[in-house]
């Protein structure tokens, strides 16, 4: 990733780059997720693992 060149200042550029981090982030995790779901989606799909949803049963 490089530098934009984008030259920020005042009381608002702290906020903008912490948000702009946070949303950074957040996406990345996002992005992992997926990644990591659909691997384990494959891998119970190839030994052919059915997928329920599970209720509890009422007493």
């Amino acid at each position: 990733m490089g530098c934009s060149g984008l030259i920020l200042s005042g009381p608002g550029a702290v906020r903008f780059l912490t948000n702009e981090i946070a949303c950074r982030i957040s996406e990345e995790r996002l992005e992992q997720h997926n990644r990591l779901s659909s691997h384990y989606i494959e891998v119970l799909s190839f030994y052919k693992v059915e997928i329920r949803e599970t209720r509890r049963r009422k007493k």
